[in-house]
């Protein structure tokens, strides 16, 4: 399967915090990436494309599509970190973390109603593909 180098990163960002630790095995462009969701573990393969930007990937994985062991494989070995963190996805996203944002403002209640919002489909979208990756295992 094709993938753009642009859609990796965007995608890199927004895996769960921590999204590393999956990646158990890591040899050049090929590595084993352990299941988000169960104790399988998948080979992955990126190499480059035949154009600029595109790479070649492979997954082990019953997904039909780019899959998030592709994007943690990558996301790895290019050092990219996820922009979610623990507090996007708890009742305090938005607000004030002690000891990091002393000192500034709290951001607008809109905004931190809508960061809530953000966090909550993206738990949502995840908690969905792995409900499909585990019907597809089965």
């Amino acid at each position: 399967m094709k993938a753009m180098v642009d859609e990796l990163e965007r995608r890199a960002h927004l895996l769960s915090p921590g999204f590393e630790k999956y990646v158990i095995e890591w040899h050049g462009h090929k590595a084993k990436v352990k299941s988000f969701s169960s104790d399988a573990v998948y080979d992955v393969s990126i190499m480059m494309g035949t154009e600029e930007g595109e790479r070649r990937v492979i997954c082990t994985c019953p997904a039909t599509k780019l899959c998030h062991h592709i994007v943690a494989f990558y996301a790895t070995a290019k050092g990219i970190t996820s922009m979610r963190t623990d507090k996007d996805v708890t009742e305090s996203a938005g607000k004030s973390t002690p000891g990091h944002d002393e000192g500034k403002e709290s951001i607008p209640e809109a905004t931190a109603d809508g960061r809530k919002m953000i966090a909550a489909a993206i738990e949502m979208l995840v908690d969905g593909i792995g409900l499909v990756a585990r019907e597809k295992e089965e």
